[in-house]
């Protein structure tokens, strides 16, 4: 025999409808719909926000390869420094020992003066690229901070519309549902009059049925 194969056409039940949450997503749909303009707003200025973040977090990158280079320029001047120290020490141990040969040029000294003027002018740069890494850094700081109080205004001003917006639909709502109700239980205008007294509510009668017992 061969084996029965399950059933792929059988329709699933359609899960039912909570009234509380179909109201809920009409007023939701009525109140977004009117507060399309702040929640453009709100977004328009979330995507500045994060690009002021992303330039923000460049500049600190930027600063930090900045600092980085300054530290490996700063061994470098000092090796330099060692080696010059070095040379000019050995220079003067050299002439102390040897005696020059008549006529032969001396052995020109190491200018240790000239290595400091390029190490002053060297800090002179260094100091320039801190500076200039730092303010890049604090302005881009400064813009963040700003864009991020824009943001949170927007998005504050977005939030508080919607709410309001949502508090008029469901008050919106209300009546429609109310007015539908009633609609349903109006009898027409063309009905006669003791179909009218009929379908009157008996606490409309109760001041009819006073007066006739008075009599």
């Amino acid at each position: 025999m061969e084996p029965v194969k399950p059933k792929t056409d059988v329709k699933k039940e359609d899960a039912p409808v909570d009234p509380k949450a179909e109201r809920a997503e009409e007023v939701e749909k009525r109140a977004e719909a009117k507060v399309t303009a702040f929640k453009e707003k709100a977004a328009s200025k979330k995507e500045i926000s994060d690009d002021a973040s992303t330039r923000l977090e460049s500049a600190k990158k930027e600063a930090n390869e900045t600092f980085d280079d300054i530290k490996a320029d700063k061994k470098t001047a000092e090796k330099v420094e060692k080696e010059v120290k070095k040379a000019s020490e050995g220079w003067e141990k050299n002439t102390e020992k040897s005696k020059p040969e008549e006529g032969a040029k001396p052995l020109d000294k190491p200018d240790t003066e000239a290595v400091k003027r390029e190490q002053a002018k060297e800090r002179s740069a260094t100091i320039a690229k801190m500076s200039g890494a730092v303010d890049k850094m604090t302005s881009a700081e400064a813009v963040k901070s700003k864009k991020a109080e824009e943001e949170f205004s927007a998005a504050s001003e977005y939030k508080g519309k919607l709410e309001l917006e949502k508090a008029r639909a469901d008050t919106e709502l209300a009546k429609e549902e109310k007015d539908a109700k009633a609609a349903k239980t109006k009898l027409p205008s063309n009905t006669p009059g003791e179909e009218w007294v009929a379908n009157m509510p008996e606490h409309h009668l109760d001041g009819y049925a006073q007066k006739s017992s008075k009599k």
